[in-house]
C-alpha cells in the first residue's frame, strides 16, 4: 500500500486509527465483562479495574478524532454496520454473547429488588401458568392467553409421566429446545417449564409451586377443558413449523422413553417432534377425578383458575378480515349453580355437593371475570374489533331492567371499565329451578340446558364468552357431576373461558 500511495505519512493516520479502534474495542469488551461479573473473566493485569477500562476507551476515542476526524467517523460507521450484520446474519457464535451476560446480571439484581411483601392491588397483573399437553391442538389457546397476560409472567407448563430413577438420563433436557422453538415460531412472550412426575396432578402442583422466581410467580392456572371433543391439528391450520416432516406418535414415544436419541440435526425441526393429533386416541387422558383435583389443589394454593373450552374454534383471521362487523366479549358474572341451589331449602342447600358463594357483582370471582375480559379488550388486536358486554339477570319476566343495573353501572364507572350492560330475563330458567328445588331427587340437567339456551340466545357475534367457574365439590365423588354441569352450560358456545378468582384485582377505595 505504501508503494501505491507513495508517502508513508498518508497511510499513517489510517493505520493508527485502526489500532486505536482495536484498543477501544478491547477496553469496551473488558468493561462489559467486568460489569457482568463473569467468573471466567480473570485479567492478569494487576492494576486492572473498570476505571482503567473507561479511561483507556475514552482516551482512544479522543485520540482518533484528534488524528483525523473524517477517517474516524467513517470507521465508526463501518464498525457499527459490521456489528449489525454479525448480530443478525451470523449463526450462533461459539464465542458467546456478552449481551446475555449483562442481561443476566441486571435481571438478577432487579429480581432481588422485586419484593413480594410490597405488592399492591393497584399494580396487580395476571401471571399465568398454562398447562399444555400437546401444542399441536393448543395453538389458538396459547395465543389467546398471550393476549390476556398484560405484560405479566406467562409460563407454558408440561408434565411428562415417569420417574428419573428409572431412566438413564433426563429426558426433559432434549425436549426443552423444541418447546423454545415453538415459542419463537408462534411469537408469544412466554417461558417454558417442564417437569417429570408420576402423575399430571402431582406435576402440576410442582409447577404451581416452583415456576417463576422471587416476586415473579404465577397467580393464575389455565387448563384446557375436560371433554371428549375431537382434537384439531392447529400446526397445519396456522402454518406452524412449515416444511417439517411428519413423525408418528409411536416414534415420539420411543424418544421419550429414551430408546431413540434425538439427533442434533433435528433440533430445529420441532414441528415433527410433537406427536400428531389422533382424534380417536384416548390413551393417557386425564381422569375426571384427577382433573377436578388439580382445580381444587390450585385453589388451595391460592391461585386463580381458568378452564378454556372450544378455543380451537377461535378464528382471528376472519375477525381481522371482517372489519365492518363488531364482535363481542361476553361476560356472565353469575354463579349459575348458586342460582339453582339457592332455591332449595336451607337444610338441603347445606348438604349440597357444591360449595356456593355470593353471586353479587362485587364478589371476588365476578370482579376477576370483568377484569380479565377488560384486559383482553385492551390488547391491540381485540381493542379495535370487539366490545365488552356484561349480562345482568332480572328474576321476573316482566322486568325491563335488572335490580342491580345502576349499582353495576356505578361500579364500572368507578373502576373505569367501558362495557355495555345487558339485562336478561331469568324467565323459564327460574321456573325450571323452582321445579328442581321442589324435587330433591331431580338432577339439574333440564335447568342447565335452559341456561345454555339462554346464553346462546344472546350469543350473536360473540368472539369469546367469560363464565363463572364455581368452586369444585368438597367430595371427590361428585367430580363427574361437576364437570357434566360445566359441560352442559358451555355446550356449543364457541371459545369459552370459565374463571374462578381468588385475587383481589381491583380496589374502589383508591
Amino acid at each position: 500500500m505504501t508503494l501505491f500511495v507513495g508517502q508513508l505519512n498518508t497511510i499513517a493516520p489510517i493505520v493508527t486509527i485502526f489500532f486505536l479502534i482495536s484498543y477501544a474495542a478491547t477496553d469496551l469488551a473488558c468493561l462489559a465483562l467486568e460489569w457482568a461479573s463473569a467468573p471466567n473473566f480473570r485479567p492478569t493485569f494487576k492494576l486492572f479495574t473498570w476505571h482503567t477500562c473507561v479511561l483507556g476507551f475514552i482516551s482512544c476515542v479522543i485520540m482518533m478524532f484528534l488524528i483525523q476526524a473524517l477517517y474516524t467517523s467513517v470507521s465508526v460507521v463501518v464498525l457499527i454496520i459490521l456489528l449489525i450484520i454479525i448480530h443478525y446474519r451470523v449463526p450462533t457464535s461459539s464465542w458467546g454473547y456478552i449481551s446475555q451476560a449483562l442481561i443476566f446480571h441486571q435481571v438478577r439484581k432487579y429480581m432481588l429488588m422485586l419484593d413480594v411483601r410490597k405488592e399492591h392491588v393497584k399494580f396487580w397483573r395476571p401471571q399465568i401458568l398454562l398447562m399444555v399437553k400437546n401444542p399441536r391442538s393448543s395453538c389458538q389457546l396459547i395465543e389467546f392467553i398471550n393476549s390476556i397476560k398484560k405484560s405479566g409472567l406467562y409460563v407454558l407448563g408440561h408434565v411428562s409421566i415417569g420417574s428419573l430413577s428409572e431412566m438413564e438420563s433426563d429426558i426433559l433436557k432434549p425436549q426443552y429446545n423444541h418447546w423454545l422453538n415453538l415459542v419463537d415460531e408462534m411469537g408469544v412472550k412466554a417461558f417454558v417449564e417442564l417437569t417429570l412426575s408420576k402423575s399430571v396432578r402431582e406435576g402440576t402442583e410442582h409447577l404451581l409451586r416452583i415456576s417463576g422466581l422471587g416476586g415473579m410467580k404465577p397467580n393464575t392456572l389455565v387448563l384446557g377443558f375436560h371433554d371428549n371433543l375431537p382434537q384439531k391439528d392447529t400446526f397445519k391450520d396456522l402454518g406452524i413449523f412449515k416444511g417439517g416432516h411428519s413423525r408418528t406418535g409411536s416414534s415420539i414415544a420411543s424418544i421419550i422413553s429414551h430408546d431413540q436419541p434425538i439427533e442434533e440435526d433435528d433440533a430445529f425441526d420441532s414441528g415433527s417432534f410433537f406427536p400428531d393429533v389422533v382424534e380417536t386416541d384416548d390413551s393417557g387422558k386425564l381422569a375426571t377425578v384427577d382433573y377436578v383435583a388439580i382445580i381444587a389443589d390450585a385453589i388451595k394454593l391460592q391461585k386463580n383458575v381458568c378452564l378454556a373450552r372450544y378455543f380451537n374454534q377461535l378464528d382471528k383471521t376472519s375477525m381481522a378480515q371482517d372489519k365492518a362487523k363488531v364482535h363481542y366479549i361476553d361476560v356472565w358474572p353469575v354463579n349459575f349453580l348458586t342460582h339453582i341451589v339457592d332455591r332449595r331449602n336451607n337444610s338441603e342447600a347445606s348438604t349440597s355437593a357444591f360449595r356456593t358463594t355470593s353471586s353479587s357483582f362485587f364478589d371476588t370471582t365476578c370482579v376477576f371475570l370483568m377484569q380479565m375480559a377488560c384486559i383482553l379488550n385492551m390488547t391491540p388486536f381485540w381493542k379495535n374489533r370487539t366490545k365488552l358486554r356484561i349480562f345482568l339477570f332480572t328474576e321476573t319476566s316482566d322486568d325491563s331492567t335488572a335490580p342491580g343495573d345502576e349499582e353495576l353501572e356505578e361500579f364500572l364507572k368507578t373502576v373505569r371499565i367501558k362495557a355495555e350492560i345487558k339485562p336478561v330475563k331469568w324467565g323459564d330458567v327460574a321456573t325450571s329451578s323452582d321445579q328442581t328445588a321442589t324435587n330433591p331427587q331431580s338432577n339439574y340437567s333440564d335447568t342447565l340446558k335452559k341456561i345454555n339456551s339462554l346464553i346462546r340466545s344472546q350469543h350473536s357475534s360473540t368472539a369469546v364468552t367469560f363464565l363463572y367457574l364455581p368452586t369444585p365439590p368438597m367430595s371427590m365423588d361428585q367430580c363427574v357431576d361437576y364437570i357434566d354441569m360445566l359441560t352442559q352450560i358451555s355446550d356449543n358456545l364457541g371459545p369459552t373461558l370459565f374463571v374462578h378468582g381468588l385475587s383481589h384485582v381491583i380496589s374502589t377505595t383508591l
